[in-house]
This record gives C-alpha cells, structure tokens and sequence, in this order.
C-alpha cells in the first residue's frame, strides 16, 4: 500500500509540475517581437527566453553564460572583451553587425560602430536582467537595418511597488576575480516607483599583463499613469582595459604579443511612455540618448589620448497598436535615428561620420478560429555623410579623409501563418525579407561600391509539450544577395581597421532543435542546431563555406533539485570545426607568401579550425529566503581552444608578412557568488 501511495504521489507531484511548465514555457510573455505583449506560443519563429531564474541558478557571470545553450546562437567574447552573437551563422567576429541586440527594446548594436557597441552590451551587469529573448530571423520589421540574424532583447529589471527593497551581491572567482553589486528600491507615495544601484567588476585574465576594470550605477523610474506609465532610466560606465589581440598560432596561449589599452565612458539616458488611450488602442514611445567617448592609449606619446573615439546615438520610435476584431490588430509607428562616429585627429580634425535613419512600419496579426496570419511591411531611408579612412590598396590614396554623401531606401517584409492545432501545440510557416545596409564605419572602408545586404528565409517552425517534455524546432532556407563580408586588411600597419565588401551571394539551409523533460527534481535538456551554408559568387570563392561559422553545435544538459533550494546542474557543449576568419582573403594563389621563410610555411597554415568540447558545473544553493549561494566551473576539462583563427598571410604591397593568428580562450575558470535579497 506505501509503495502504491509513493507512486501515486510521484505521478500527481510529476502532473503538476508538468503543468506548472506549460505555463511557463508555453505562456512565457515576449515583447520584443512586437513592443507590445504577446506570448511564446503566438510567436511564429523558434524564439527562446531565458529568465532570471535561470541565470542565477546556473550562476552564470555574463551573458555568455547564460545565453550558451539557446540554439543557433553562439556567443563568445573576443579581443578587447567585447561580446558577439552569432544568430544562425553570420560570422561571429562582425556578427554584431547582423543582429540586432536591444536594451529594453532600443538598439545598441543597429546604427553603431563596431567596438563600441560591444563594449555597452559588455557594461550591462548580469544582476540587473529580467530576462533575455532571443528570436532568429525576427526584428526585420520593428528595427530595419541589421536583422539579418534575428533580434536578441535583453530586458532589465523594472522599479516594484514595494518599500525599501533590494539585494547585495557578490563574486569571487579565478584570474582574481571580485565583482561587487548593490541594488535598492522604493516607492514614493503611490506613484512612483525608483530604483539605483552600483556594480564594480575588477579582474585580471588568464593572460599575462591583462586587466579589466569596469564601473557601472545606474537609477530608474516609474511614474503610474491611469492606464499607463512613464518610464527613465540612466546608466553610466567607465572603464579600463588593457587587454591584447591574437598572437602567433605557435604561442603559448598565456603570452601576448603587445597590450591594447583603453579607456572608456558611457551615458546612457532612456525613456518609454505607454498609454492604453481605450480599450482598442494603445500607444507606445520609446526614446534613447547614448554617448560614449573612448580613449586609446597613445604608445608614442605616453599617455592615453583623451575622447579620441566619440559617439553619439539619438533614437526614437512611437506606435500605436488598433484592436479591431477578437484576437486582431494592427500596429502603426516609425523610428527615427541619428548617429555620430567622430575620430579626432591632430593633424586632420574631427572627422564626423554621421548617418541619419528614418523609418515606417506597419504589422498586421488576424486571428481566425485556430489560425493567426501576419503580415509586415517596413521601408527605411537613409543618409549618410562620412569620410574616407586612409587604407593602402583599397581605398584610393586621393579619397583618403576627403568627405562624401550615401543614401539608401531598403523594404522588409514579414508573412507567416501560425495554426494552434492544439491546447499545447502550435505549427508556423513565416516569409521574412530583412536586410543590412553599411554600418557609419564601415561606408568609410568599403572596397568597391556599396550596396545592402537582402536575405529572404522560408521557416518551418513547430512547439509542442508532449506529456513531461517540451519541444521546439525549426527548418528554414535563407537566401542573401550582395552578402556584407568584412575582412582585416592585408597591410600590418592598417590591422585596426577592417574592410568591408559585397561578396555576392550566399545560401543557408538549417534545422535547430531544443528538447526539455521534467521529471520530479531532474531536469535533462538538449539542442541541436545544423547550418549547410555556401558562397556562391566569384570563381574564388564559389561553393566555400563562411569562415569562423560552424556546422554543428549540440548542447546537452541536466539539472536536479535535491530540495527546492538546492540544485546542481551541468552543460555541455559541441562546437564544430570551421574556417578560419580569413580563409576567403587568401584563396587566391596570386597573393599567397612567398616560400623559404621560417614564418611563411605553408604547412602551419590552418585552413580549418578543430572541433571542441566544453563542459561547466554550476549548483545554487537558498540557505533561506534572503540569502542564497552559487558556485560555477566553466571548461571543467580545461580544453585549449581558440576563440577564432585567422590573420594569417602576406602583404602583395610588400615584403611585409606575418603567420596565421589566434585569439586563446580561457581555460578553467572558478566562481562564487553570494547574495542577499531585503
């Protein structure tokens, strides 16, 4: 009877827990695909969210962390720190440029410069995220330019009506690792709603000579309208880092080559206002004002170039949203942006590249008994005024630092059909033309005559939670035209620009799949992402792969709940082999190094990079319920891989040549977390 009772038990505890994910899983609220909220299940893309439950019980440090087992993505940090995503296979290394990351629905990455972008997506401290989306070939409509990959949203934490709350973190870790973190809030009469905080972030690397030092204090504010709210958030970061680039292949992974060393500091002011005007229509406004000033080190001179890289962003985007039948809707809005990229120079001035953005949208969702339809339309202009960078052997030696005029007029569109063919299942078919025009540093170094990136994607997408078992998948075909490829130039001395051209045209056909099951206290979880991906332009390149974009990446899982306040849990993760980042440049034979010399061997010549396995360990333990403990292994096996491979070659301009380069990823890494929630 006992053993029929403990079984009974199991199986209803099993039910309700079953239950309990479906809601959340299923029911799961998303913003970014629309700015207005719908849900998980009424999405029509293979979308992922990740919560902040999550990403503190895994303990996860940074947003590579807690994005590593979203399928189709990966995210990796590169040389200077910065972080990329790469959202089904669009180059890692310039992915920043081909998809679109947002902050509470602004974008940081769409209009800006390549370094900086990352540097702001790198300041945001992982203890103020509410939660992360992530939607693949999503955002082409609602954002415009740079959606070719999908949209990423990360959503920070909103003030609460509660008096005097708050938490206290911190954590210690490998490479002398110490990050500090307090948070408070309250409520001022009935009405507003604030919050402030601060985080400090010091820490070494595995390399020798390298540091990071990092400030971050941030207030928000929440003033309840009838039917409504106004919303501020400002957020200011300074910084230091003296980290290095890639070194010779041959290296010990610890040495570097030279320290790059920079300072930097961002403002960060943003603004919503929601309005429910009636019951059928809603507005929204979203307005962003970021500046940031970065200063190099000046090896010549001894001392750090004050404000030598400036950048200003103003953004703005209002829509309205008309309910007019059960389920139906349509939404309204434009954007417009602005964007300053100056470099000062003594001896040449401020050179101000600047782009201006204006664009309009409108999307329609009808929902017809089990069916919903959407369509999209988004059309955008823009102008650029800029100046040519000084770049040996692609940009002409007339043009160099002489100022020009660019425009362009780009359309996405957005079709699918979503059939909720059962209480828990949905199946979707969706049409998505996105497209990327040149980013205001790159127009400046572009070889040839620059023309938009296009991509046009067919997916077939299904989500499903079958008994204890949640299941997501996707198919999809893209097809792109005048494909955005950028390049490190081949002169040594010009290695801190990059160059940018249309290669021409591209095919990718992938499948992503993610399962999880839910059993009583143990979790198992598992994705598996496919890209077949081919160039097909010139007869150099035709039929050849996108370099540092792998194949395959598989990730399995596990966690288990001893007690609902101690768990431990473990990832793993596959990453195929690729090409190395400038497999294309050197694939012409005429310009391939001379033999004879020691670092000029062909035969150390990489053209693919190996797989590699990695494994992290994480457990979460909530002594009670204000204070709770984590601890995290990241690379348990210590496996020696390169974060990408590439830099290998000789200059046809002269006797310069330097061997194929590689930037080290970390090996082992501790950490130990403590915070105290009031």
């Amino acid at each position: 009877m006992l053993k029929k009772i403990s079984l009974l038990a199991l199986i209803i505890s099993s039910s309700l827990l079953a239950e309990n994910i479906k809601q959340i899983r299923l029911q799961e609220s998303v913003i970014s695909t629309e700015n207005f909220e719908t849900n998980v299940r009424d999405t029509p893309s293979n979308i992922s969210v990740v919560t902040k439950d999550e990403i503190e019980k895994t303990g996860a440090k940074d947003l590579v962390d807690a994005l590593r087992n979203v399928p189709g993505l990966s995210v990796k940090e590169y040389a200077g720190g910065d972080i990329r995503f790469d959202l089904r296979g669009q180059n890692p290394m310039y992915a920043n440029k081909n998809v679109i990351v947002t902050l509470d629905g602004i974008p940081l990455n769409s209009i800006g410069r390549g370094s900086s972008d990352s540097y702001s997506i790198s300041q945001i401290p992982i203890e103020t995220i509410e939660k992360i989306e992530v939607i693949p070939n999503g955002g082409g409509v609602l954002y415009g330019s740079g959606a070719i990959g999908g949209i990423i949203n990360i959503i920070t934490k909103s003030p609460k009506p509660e008096l005097n709350y708050g938490s206290i973190s911190s954590k210690i870790g490998s490479n002398n690792l110490f990050e500090e973190n307090l948070d408070y809030g309250t409520m001022i009469g009935d009405k507003f709603l604030t919050t402030i905080g601060i985080t400090q972030h010091n820490s070494d690397t595995f390399r020798n000579d390298e540091y990071i030092r990092k400030l971050n204090t941030r207030f928000s504010g929440k003033y309840l309208l009838t039917d409504g709210d106004l919303e501020f958030k400002y957020n200011y970061s300074k910084g230091s880092k003296d980290l290095a680039a890639t070194i010779p292949y041959y290296m010990d992974n610890k040495n570097i080559n030279s320290i790059n060393k920079k300072k930097y500091e961002f403002n960060d002011f943003y603004g919503k206002y929601r309005k429910e005007i009636n019951e059928n229509i809603e507005f929204l406004v979203y307005a962003n004002l970021l500046h940031n000033d970065t200063s190099p080190f000046n090896k010549k001179l001894g001392k750090y170039d004050k404000n030598l890289y400036k950048e200003r962003k103003e953004y703005i985007k209002t829509q309205f949203k008309f309910k007019y039948l059960t389920d139906s809707y349509l939404i309204l809005g434009g954007d417009i942006s602005h964007h300053t990229d100056a470099e000062t120079s003594t001896n040449k001035g401020d050179l101000k590249s600047k782009k201006d953005n204006y664009g309009l949208f409108a999307l329609n969702k009808i929902s017809y008994n089990k069916f919903q339809f959407t369509q999209g339309i988004r059309r955008d202009f823009s102008e650029y005024d800029f100046y040519y960078k000084k770049l040996t052997g692609v940009i002409p030696p007339e043009k160099w630092y002489q100022k020009d005029n660019k425009k362009f007029n780009n359309t996405s569109v957005e079709l699918a059909t979503n059939y909720l063919y059962s209480e828990t299942g949905s199946t979707y078919l969706s049409f998505v033309q996105a497209f990327r025009a040149p980013s205001v540093t790159e127009i400046g170094t572009f070889e040839g005559n620059p023309e938009s990136q296009t991509t046009r994607t067919i997916e077939l997408g299904l989500k499903e939670f079958i008994n204890n078992t949640y299941l997501s998948a996707a198919v999809y075909y893209t097809k792109s035209s005048n494909y955005l490829y950028s390049k490190i130039p081949l002169v040594p001395d010009e290695w801190d620009k990059s160059v940018t051209s249309n290669i021409g045209k591209v095919d990718k056909i992938g499948t992503e799949l993610f399962m999880e099951h839910y059993f009583d206290k143990l979790t198992i979880r598992g994705g598996l992402s496919y890209l077949h991906h081919e160039i097909k332009s010139n007869d150099i390149t035709n039929g050849k792969e996108i370099p540092s974009v792998p194949n395959w990446k598989l990730t399995l899982g596990t966690t288990y709940n001893f007690t609902p306040d101690f768990s431990i849990g473990a990832d793993a993760l596959y990453h195929g082999s690729i090409y190395n980042l400038d497999y294309l440049k050197y694939l012409d034979p005429s310009i391939l190094p001379p033999t004879g010399q020691p670092e000029s061997d062909l035969s150390k010549y990489k053209e693919k990079v190996d797989s590699y396995i990695t494994l992290d360990i994480f457990s979460s333990y909530k002594i009670n319920n204000n204070l709770t403990l984590t601890a995290r292994i990241d690379n348990v096996f210590d496996e020696q891989y390169a974060r990408y491979v590439g830099a290998w070659g000789w200059s046809p301009l002269g006797d310069e040549y330097v061997i194929q380069q590689k930037l080290p990823a970390p090996g082992r890494i501790y950490t130990l977390g403590i915070k105290y929630n009031f």
